[in-house]
């Protein structure tokens, strides 16, 4: 049997990202909203269904998601091989090492999803007439198992090769290999800080057990941590071949297990791959190659597929998407809620002014959501408290809240400044914002409707533009910024997004540099919580003491639109940017 224990040591290295947990009796079935199997069974398990997307009003108008299908045509029986899927980069990568980049580079992401997998991840339903519906389903895993609180076993898939290239030649990848990688890993990805300052070791059990050992229960480990958008994958240890010992190289060292291996990357132009005719999956992926093209702006991608340079487009907000609509009944349109919202803005709770809870409440009631619905989203989007009811039950719906907390999320402006005034402030308040244009047109419209509105309560708010990837590394990757900050969080995964970006931490993800006792009493409730009914109070307790004392500000909820060439088959319903799933590989092209 082979046993290797490798100790993590990682205090200091990390940056903590508070994660909802709680510890699981042994076997315990995890809750319906991402539950995944908890045994290794002998075939493939069924996928869990997992919270669904549509989410019922909560102030402002909640569309529904919506599909229009190209005209009735002939469409192959079934589906065939054959043509390049062309997608787009919203930047490029800063770095070629899949195992390395601190932070969610969605760029990386999309390069990881061609070329590597998961344990586990998050699949969209086919049908684009259907809802939006995710599934997190096994891909490297067979199932896991709690031997006890702070003990998981998760067995691996057999027969699983790296790609055929040098120096693994299509060698099986097995458990010391996760074990490698996620050494490797862990210390190099802050976005996992609080699962990785959980993990005491890890250790292959064999060839195809994979054992962590914890320091603390973390009873959502599988469900939030394997499909998590970090770079949560396996790459064989001999690959490396960068100046660094590391995986930068990709010519030498992107060797993963995925349905593309890596042809070539061009910066400033694309990232392009080949079918690896040894995928486990027998049969995927579909087409022969996968080009990543760089496009950093919205417009320029709408044009490009509008063009037929693209074959399928993602993240296309409502103002460019609706034209298709009109003008090209051809073109397959679908929409889903945008699993990042709008964004947030976080302020330095540990320093002044942003220390008196009045100016945090008094910026809130400022910000009108509805307007921003109306406005940047044609409608299409809904206003919510702290956490989309998409993640129902652990959301608390707006009007639930207690009369004093729902008051700070609502918009009041002249209650905003009377706060001001009794701050202190009657004069006014001058700050910057830190963020980036790194994400859309869509969202520096927002950035300038926020500041308007700031500054008809007398608080006058400048924009501070920081460079894309000083954004990622500082700003949105250690919450390094002065006054306040605008962040695009994740809203997709319901365990995580209640405890992260809050207390429980050093700066990091805790954006608003909290410290507060109370609150830090929520967060240990969620976490222990053992079943929906006690995680949901718990979650609304925590949702409550947030919107109280205002630390963050949360935009309203988009919704997303696909577009779909006519050619394409399999696409289906993608609703969230992080998360590829399995479209790279199942896609094919009917022509």
């Amino acid at each position: 049997m082979l046993k290797t224990r490798t100790m993590f040591g990682l205090a200091g290295a990390l940056m903590l990202l508070v994660l909802a947990c709680g510890p699981a009796a042994t076997a315990t079935p995890l809750p319906r909203a991402t539950a995944m199997p908890t045994t290794a069974p002998t075939t493939a398990p069924a996928a869990a269904t997992a919270t669904p997307t549509k989410p019922p009003p909560s102030g402002g108008a909640t569309p529904q998601p919506t599909a229009t299908s190209a005209p009735a045509a002939v469409v192959a029986k079934g589906p065939k091989h054959g043509g390049t899927l062309r997608y787009f980069l919203p930047w490029d990568p800063r770095t070629m090492d899949m195992l390395y980049e601190a932070g969610p580079d969605w760029a990386v992401t999309y390069v990881q999803e061609a070329f590597a997998n998961k344990l586990y991840t998050r699949e969209y339903p086919t049908d684009p007439k259907g809802d939006c519906t995710f599934k997190t389903i096994p891909v490297l895993a067979e199932g896991y198992k709690w031997t006890d609180d702070l003990t998981l076993e998760v067995t691996l898939k057999q027969g699983v090769k790296f790609h055929n290239k040098p120096p693994v030649n299509g060698r099986e990848a097995v458990a010391q290999d996760w074990v490698d990688s996620w050494t490797y890993m862990l210390p190099r990805q802050y976005y996992l800080g609080f699962y990785a300052l959980n993990i005491d070791s890890m250790e292959a059990k064999g060839k195809y057990t994979l054992v962590f050992h914890l320091k603390n229960p973390v009873a959502f480990l599988p469900e939030a941590m394997f499909p998590a958008h970090a770079r949560t994958i396996v790459m064989p240890a001999e690959a490396k071949a960068g100046p660094k010992n590391d995986y930068s190289d990709p010519s030498k060292s992107l060797v993963g297990t995925g349905p593309y291996m890596f042809k070539d990357w061009q910066p400033g132009v694309k990232v392009s791959g080949v079918r690896n005719p040894d995928y486990f999956k027998k049969g995927l992926p579909y087409a022969d190659g996968i080009e990543l093209l760089l496009m950093p702006d919205i417009s320029t991608r709408v044009s490009a597929f509008r063009s037929g340079k693209l074959d399928v487009l993602t993240e296309v907000p409502a103002t460019l998407a609706m034209p298709f609509r009109k003008d090209r009944p051809d073109i397959r349109v679908t929409t889903c809620p945008n699993w990042s919202g709008f964004g947030m803005y976080a302020m330095r709770s540990d320093k002044a002014p942003f220390n008196d809870v009045r100016v945090r409440r008094a910026l809130s009631m400022a910000i009108d959501r509805k307007a921003i619905v109306d406005t940047l989203f044609l409608g299409e989007g809904a206003v919510f408290g702290l956490m989309p009811l998409t993640k129902a039950p652990i959301a608390l719906p707006l009007s639930e809240f207690p009369p004093e907390a729902r008051k700070n999320l609502e918009y009041n402006p002249e209650e905003a400044k009377k706060l001001l005034a009794e701050a202190g402030l009657s004069k006014g308040l001058e700050f910057t914002i830190e963020t980036t244009t790194g994400f859309g047109t869509i969202h520096v419209q927002g950035f300038e409707m926020a500041v308007d509105m700031w500054n008809k309560i007398g608080a006058k708010a400048k924009l501070v533009f920081v460079p894309h990837p000083e954004y990622l590394d500082r700003v949105s990757g250690k919450s390094n910024y002065d006054q306040v900050a605008w962040f695009r969080p994740s809203l997709s995964e319901p365990y995580r997004f209640p405890t992260a970006n809050f207390s429980k931490s050093p700066p990091g993800e805790n954006r608003s540099w909290v410290k507060d006792p109370e609150l830090d009493k929520f967060v240990d409730e969620y976490q222990r919580a053992k079943g929906m009914d006690a995680q949901a109070k718990a979650a609304h307790n925590l949702q409550i003491r947030m919107a109280d004392q205002v630390y963050l500000i949360m935009l309203p909820l988009p919704m997303e639109f696909g577009l779909e060439q006519p050619y394409v088959r399999d696409f289906g319903r993608q609703g969230y940017l992080g998360y590829v799933g399995t479209f790279f590989e199942r896609i094919w092209f009917d022509k």
